[in-house]
């Protein structure tokens, strides 16, 4: 144990009488250590942890990929959406997401905020309850719908966690929207993007002010996300025999948008790591 000490003594009389070897030795090891971290924390959260909702496995991205080629196009339009919501027989619920800016009016200063929009049934395919409140119902889709769910975030800096909060109108550009619920603190969906602020139903997308036909009409307009989840104990390739035979009778049906196209589905992580996984690993 003193022949260690010694050692240690020695070793430091050294660094100090070379200190410029000292500040590269440090400053190569403090480099060296938070890149290792940096990196660690970056394959734990997105190769090591599963997605964080109930039953992840079961969650699906649901994708357009062109025939002959593979290319995937994860953008779909809302009829296509609806065709699949309405004849598969392998998901429990589907959902469709997009994002957009909104600014908020009479609760303080105006601010802008990050706003997800979706079909109602966002939260019951993640598992997700709000704590405070409800989440959407499906009439909630319907044009002429405003109402919103607010992050835990916003309602604590804006509404000072006030419980009262259910039921309020608050005006996002110009516009009343009636509270209906507030999300789970840290709740983030997609987890590899900041989270919303806010989130509004696939309503306010299916009304125009100029008279012109909405994008939800438009079988071209691809704009939407799908995530879905499988029913219980049903087999990923049973799910996508189902969504390739619907994608074939669409195919058919409008062939000016969907001819060369057809349908898969994909692990919720999987679709999210996508090509990066490799490089992570080296990393």
């Amino acid at each position: 144990m003193q022949t260690y000490w010694q050692d240690v003594r020695l070793g430091l009389r050294t660094l100090r009488k070379n200190p410029g070897f000292t500040l590269v030795a440090v400053l190569t090891l403090a480099l060296g250590i938070g890149a290792n971290t940096a990196i660690f924390s970056v394959v734990n959260a997105v190769l090591l942890r599963a997605l964080p909702f109930p039953e992840p496995s079961r969650l699906v991205a649901i994708q357009n990929t062109r025939t002959g080629t593979g290319e995937i196009r994860s953008a779909m339009s809302y009829p296509d959406f609806e065709d699949i919501r309405a004849q598969n027989h392998s998901l429990e619920s589907i959902a469709v997401y997009d994002d957009g800016t909104d600014t908020l009016t009479g609760a303080g200063e105006p601010v802008h905020l990050r706003v997800g929009v979706a079909s109602a049934d966002i939260f019951r395919v993640l598992g997700v309850t709000p704590p405070l409140g409800r989440a959407f119902l499906r009439e909630e889709d319907n044009p002429g719908a405003r109402v919103v769910l607010l992050s835990d975030k916003i309602w604590r800096e804006r509404f000072g966690a006030d419980p009262a909060v259910i039921g309020r109108s608050l005006t996002l550009n110009g516009r009343d929207y009636a509270v209906v619920g507030v999300l789970p603190s840290g709740f983030q969906f997609p987890v590899d993007a900041d989270p919303f602020d806010l989130w509004t139903t696939i309503a306010v997308d299916r009304v125009t002010e100029d008279g012109d036909k909405p994008m939800t009409e438009q079988r071209g307009a691809n704009f939407l996300s799908i995530i879905g989840r499988v029913k219980p104990g049903m087999p990923l390739a049973q799910a996508n025999a189902d969504l390739s035979a619907i994608g074939a009778a669409l195919a058919k049906q409008y062939p000016d948008t969907n001819a060369h196209f057809s349908l898969r589905a994909e692990p919720a992580l999987d679709a999210l790591v996508g090509d990066v996984r490799p490089a992570l690993w080296v990393l």
